[in-house]
């Protein structure tokens, strides 16, 4: 190969991986009157546009069927084939694999918002719902 070639090669490669890193920060905190709940959110910058992409949730409190319990797990944001949740002018709302999820990006590296969750937990459980939860979350 010569030098062109590989120069180029070169420059492409670096090119192509700047082009599908994101940039991405973890957000993580609490369900308010919950304090054994805990809520992760994962935002990434996406060609110029930022996203919430992750949901990752442990011991939410759901009313289901069978009883009450608790949830946790991690899921994508957004609806199928989106990025994630965009957040325009600081403030986003959609759908994600268990719900909803809505918040406001406010000073000082914090969200916070309203998740809703709805899941099938099976056997004696059956269909379980958290209702409108308010949260808060920092970087």
């Amino acid at each position: 190969m010569n030098r062109f070639a590989t120069g180029l090669a070169v420059v492409m490669a670096v090119a192509l991986a700047g082009a599908s890193t994101a940039q991405a920060a973890t957000y993580k905190g609490e369900i308010k009157g919950e304090p054994e709940a805990s809520l992760t959110l994962i935002v990434k910058e996406i060609e110029g546009d930022r996203y919430v992409t992750r949901v990752e949730f442990k011991k939410i409190p759901v009313d289901c069927d069978g009883g009450n319990s608790t949830t946790g797990g991690d899921a994508s944001a957004g609806g199928p084939g989106e990025p994630g949740i965009e957040i325009k002018g600081g403030e986003f709302s959609g759908p994600w694999n268990y719900g909803k999820l809505s918040g406001k990006v406010r000073g000082g590296g914090k969200i916070a918002g309203t998740i809703s969750i709805k899941t099938d937990a099976g056997g004696s459980l059956g269909e379980c719902k958290s209702g409108k939860l308010n949260y808060v979350v920092r970087d």
